[in-house]
């Protein structure tokens, strides 16, 4: 009996199921729930059908009744299809449209009272809706029924509206409550609708940033829904993946493993995580492991919501690691006669994992069985140290050893085991070792056969060298003395072999030569052959020389020196020669530096090739370089071009013999232009067969050329100078002649014009005369200027020679109304001078003042000391200088303001004799001037000057 519920139960079910396509949980309940109603409603009504028939005794078309019922029937199918494919709306729609028909026709046909009875079940259809329709529908479907209500009360004169009153206002008062608790049910679904959107929104937020797919996928494997990392893993968008079926992505390699996974689902079997690869976009195979959740209903599979992670970095990994362990086990194979790995478990117990068997027979005889997790074939004496190496390769550290096996057949023999511990961070612990073991039977009878024979070479040795000896080296780096030539090395150092402390020192080294035979030795125990000079100290207290050459041998097996050999000599005698030679050619290098600007020896090869063995430091002071920078190569550098093929020339002429001196212009490298002068001299070989190299010493003479330069421009100078002299001299002359002749001439003309009383031109007659005065001034300016080379400089005081010129102007000044003001230095100012000519410079200098300064202005002179030397200031309140007038001031004959009269002004050789005699005194002079604000002409000469009080 419960077995036939239990199946009409899973047929009802299954006949009220809506089709997959419908997916969304609350959509397929109501849809159940609406199939359940309307196959229950054609049920009922197909039971009914016949009643009409059988209380009636008429056929089917004869009762309204059974008519109505059928088309019931017609519409609630419809209804079930609609709601099983998901479309709850209109299904509810047209069942209370004929709900609500299938009512009001008959009521209202009968009319009365017994026929409007029927009207009361129209709430039915309110309650019904209310069960499917959101409240605004169900709101629209109750103001329907009321106003077909009213529509049909009108339609129907025979039945009066007090009639309807009841069942209508039932129905409205049932329907408003129905509505009400509608409205209040829909605000509870909204915001369980808007919390459920905002979680979904979440969820979907969660989902998107997610680095793994995350989807949902029907029973027969439809894409339904995934997520945005997709695209990065498979390269489908989330729109090209749904709809989209597994089978399709899945590698065909695995679709059986898919199959089958997907077949334990439907049997309800605990899901578990599944690998398997799936075809990217470019065909590309990438492995992924999926988490899968089941849905069922009613028992059946109908849908897979599922995570997949993309593991195929890890599979590469994993593949990577499977293949380099089998090549670890070949190559172990090949490189060692046999290897083997222990897992380590946390109690520190080892589980034996493989071990290469054919060889592990090659070499002890015993089969991998015989010796699994046993230590038989090591022998008694070595099994305490294999343990402590064990201990420590547990512990994390690296470890090997040479030790000795019993065969199988009773041989005893040499094997090399090496063990490399694996560390788990995670743990904290070893949890696996690998090693590999050597059999070294032929290198320990070769080693043994090598050690008679290192005997032999021992006393070789000692014959050709002060002393030998031999150091085993241990993996650990230290030293094993293995042999040494005794009697030799107590004959150079005084020290019996067994006083030295080896943990210290191989040697009595003297303390300032330890670091450079430590970083030696560690050269040599990495395989590189070395030798040096250092100095010892024997048990006398003597510090002696030793020259020690050391040969490392290297173990291509082990990788490492495992032995290396040394031979000394004592080459102090050697090294005293060499250090008196080497203080003699310091003192020479020193001697060569103080009597030259720098010395230098190059040694000359038989091949021709020249080689500086030393120059001195001068060198780099005196042209800017470093003499690395230097070469035969790069001497274009330093040497002017000019001098090159002279330089190449004379470095040929030496290497022949011959002593070369010459000089040449370099550029220092600042830039400056300097001259050498260089004298080579040849040194030759003890037969004089050949030229071996040459000294060589330089001299800076750029002063002495700069000074014949000088001389030779100031001797040109003088000569120019000497014929203007002599020209200006013969002009000036001729020029002094005719201004006596014009000065006569006026002067007649005047005294006859005052005898007869008359003098109608005497205004033309003095303007005349002060032409011919300025004229005359003209030409001792000319005078003065031929005659600067001839000057007779003596020791005077400045302040003594400024002052009387200020006088000489002051009543000049005055009649200009200018006011003259001289401050002079406290001290007395001592010059080299040429009195008169420096008093003209002055004189210029202060009437060029007066000339350009207004009435009313000042004119002040100063003098002082300073670094420069002596300062002579001249500076006035006129009119300034233009800038356009400043750099041509000095110029001969220039006149910046052409428009000054005679009185004042002249033909521009002012303050050209101003410059002119101060710089044929050494001196300087410079002007600082602006329009409007007056100028400042400053004369600087050499002198030196003397406290108050100080005599001539």
């Amino acid at each position: 009996m419960l077995d036939r519920l239990s199946s009409a139960a899973r047929l009802w079910q299954r006949w009220i199921e809506p089709i997959p396509a419908v997916v969304d949980d609350e959509a397929r309940r109501q849809a159940r729930l609406l199939a359940s109603l309307l196959l229950a409603s054609i049920i009922l009504v197909l039971v009914m059908l016949p009643i009409p028939m059988w209380i009636n005794q008429r056929p089917f078309w004869q009762n309204p009744e059974s008519i109505t019922g059928l088309i019931g029937v017609i519409v609630c199918f419809i209804g079930y299809r609609l709601s099983r494919e998901g479309r709850r709306y209109p299904a509810v729609g047209l069942s209370i449209v004929y709900g609500t028909a299938a009512i009001l026709v008959p009521a209202l046909t009968h009319g009365g009272a017994e026929g409007l009875h029927a009207l009361y079940f129209l709430v039915v259809l309110v309650i019904f809706g209310n069960l499917f329709l959101p409240f605004r529908l169900l709101l629209a479907t109750f103001f329907l029924q009321v106003l077909m209500v009213l529509i049909a009360l009108n339609w129907m004169p025979h039945i009066t509206f007090h009639e309807a009153l009841r069942p209508l206002n039932f129905n409205v008062f049932t329907g408003l409550i129905v509505v009400l608790v509608m409205l209040h049910r829909s605000r509870l679904e909204h915001e369980r609708a808007q919390k459920l959107a905002e979680s979904e929104q979440r969820y979907k937020d969660l989902i998107r940033t997610q680095r793994d797919i995350i989807y949902e996928q029907s029973a027969t494997g439809e894409m339904l829904s995934i997520n945005e990392a997709v695209q990065p893993i498979l390269g489908y968008t989330p729109a090209e993946a749904v709809g989209m079926n597994v089978k399709d992505l899945l590698h065909p390699d695995d679709f059986p493993d898919a199959l089958q996974f997907l077949e334990r689902m439907k049997r309800h079997e605990p899901p578990t995580p599944i690998n398997y690869r799936l075809l990217t976009k470019s065909g590309e195979p990438r492995w992924i492991e999926t988490h899968m959740t089941p849905h069922y209903q009613n028992g059946k599979l109908i849908r897979m919501a599922g995570i997949t992670r993309d593991i195929t970095e890890r599979k590469q990994a994993e593949e990577a690691l499977k293949q380099s362990e089998e090549r670890y086990r070949i190559i172990s194979e090949l490189i060692s006669d046999y290897a083997f790995s222990y897992e380590v478990l946390p109690d520190g117990s080892l589980v034996d994992e493989w071990m290469t068997s054919a060889p592990l027979i090659r070499v002890t005889g015993y089969t991998y069985e015989e010796v699994k997790d046993t230590m038989k074939p090591l022998h008694p004496d070595e099994m305490e140290r294999v343990k402590e190496l064990q201990q420590r390769t547990l512990q994390g550290e690296e470890t090997d050893s040479e030790h000795r096996i019993i065969t199988k057949s009773g041989e005893m023999r040499w094997v090399r085991v090496f063990r490399t511990p694996i560390w788990d961070e995670r743990e904290g612990r070893v949890v696996r070792y690998y090693g590999v073991a050597q059999d070294i039977t032929e290198r320990k009878l070769a080693e043994e056969a090598l050690k008679h024979s290192e005997e032999r070479y021992r006393i070789i040795l000692e014959l050709i060298s002060d002393y030998a000896f031999s150091y085993e080296v241990l993996p650990d780096g230290s030293l094993i003395e293995e042999w040494i030539t005794r009697a030799s090395f107590q004959r150079v150092t005084g020290y019996e072999w067994e006083e030295i402390n080896l943990s210290q020192s191989l040697l009595p080294i003297h303390p300032d030569d330890q670091h450079l035979v430590t970083d030696l030795m560690k050269h040599t125990l990495h395989g590189e052959a070395t030798d040096s000079e250092h100095r010892i100290i024997t048990k006398s207290g003597e510090v002696r020389w030793i020259h020690m050459y050391r040969k490392p041998i290297w173990s291509e097996d082990e990788k490492r020196v495992v032995r290396y050999y040394g031979v000394a000599q004592d080459i102090t005698e050697r090294k005293r020669a060499e250090e008196a030679l080497k203080q003699s050619e310091e003192r020479y290098r020193q001697i060569s530096e103080l009597i030259s600007d720098y010395a230098y020896y190059y040694r000359i090869d038989p091949d021709g090739r020249r080689v500086r063995e030393w120059i001195t430091g001068s060198f780099t002071r005196l042209t800017g370089y470093h003499p690395d920078e230097i070469s035969g190569e790069n001497i274009a550098i330093l040497i002017a071009p000019e001098y090159i093929e002279q330089l190449q020339e004379d470095r040929h002429r030496v290497a022949q013999g011959e002593s070369v001196s010459r000089e040449y212009r370099m550029i220092t490298k600042e830039g400056e232009p300097r001259w050498l002068h260089i004298y080579r001299v040849p040194v030759q070989d003890e037969n004089e067969t050949r030229v071996i190299g040459y000294f060589g010493v330089a001299q800076d003479v750029t002063e002495r050329k700069q000074a014949e330069a000088q001389k030779l421009k100031l001797a040109l100078e003088q000569d120019r100078s000497r014929l203007v002299g002599q020209f200006v001299l013969a002009i000036s002359h001729d020029f002094r002649t005719s201004l006596a002749t014009i000065e006569t001439s006026r002067y007649l003309v005047e005294r006859t014009l005052q005898k007869v009383g008359e003098n109608p031109v005497q205004a033309k007659l003095d303007t005349i005369e002060r032409a011919v005065m300025h004229m005359g001034k003209q030409l001792e300016n000319l005078h003065m200027v031929s005659s600067l080379t001839n000057s007779r400089p003596t020791r005077r005081n400045l302040n003594q020679l400024v002052d009387a010129v200020v006088n000489e102007q002051r009543e000049r000044a005055q009649h200009k109304e200018l006011s003259l003001i001289f401050t002079p230095m406290v001290e007395t100012l001592w010059v080299i001078i040429d009195e008169e000519k420096v008093k003209l410079a002055v004189q210029h200098l202060l009437i060029n003042a007066m000339s350009h300064t207004p009435p009313g202005g000042q004119i002040t002179l100063r003098t002082y000391n300073s670094p420069q030397g002596i300062l002579l200031e001249v500076q006035d309140s006129g009119n300034g200088i233009e800038p356009r007038d400043l750099p041509h001031i000095f110029d001969l004959f220039y006149r910046g303001d052409a428009s000054r009269n005679q009185e004042w002004g002249g033909v521009g050789l002012g303050l050209t004799i101003v410059k002119m005699i101060v710089e044929a005194h050494d001196g300087t002079l410079s002007v600082n001037s602006s329009p409007g604000e007056g100028s400042t002409f400053t004369i600087i000469l050499p002198g030196e000057w003397d406290v108050v009080g100080a005599s001539d």
